[in-house]
């Protein structure tokens, strides 16, 4: 990720920004299954867009995070990361995907009840 940042601030950019939309591995994967039925069953039945695409769930369980981890992905604890080295002094913010309620920043990856 540091090179890619260098690689853009080589080009001109000065200024990041960070949103993140945490949401549980399992209903990730949960919310494809069902957008890619419903892909289908448009297709089939309306002739409406090309039926969708699988996701494999080697896709979504690769993104699952060890025990003792206080986030739900490693995409969450990826994204803390870069806000800890200060990759986004410009905006930071975190969105809980069940609820879509926002989450401070200082909170994310909280010990979770």
């Amino acid at each position: 990720m540091d090179k890619t940042v260098a690689e853009l601030k080589d080009k001109g950019y000065t200024e990041f920004s960070g949103v993140f939309v945490d949401v549980d591995p399992e209903e990730a994967f949960a919310r494809i299954r069902n957008r890619h039925k419903e892909g289908i069953n448009l297709y089939l039945t309306q002739g409406v867009g090309y039926g969708g695409r699988p996701v494999p769930g080697t896709a979504i369980s690769s993104t699952r995070t060890g025990e003792g981890s206080r986030f739900r992905s490693k995409n969450g604890e990826l994204f803390k990361k870069l806000f800890d080295k200060g990759m986004f002094p410009t905006v930071a913010r975190v969105f809980d995907s069940s609820s879509g309620v926002e989450i401070p920043i200082s909170e994310f990856g909280a010990e979770r009840p």
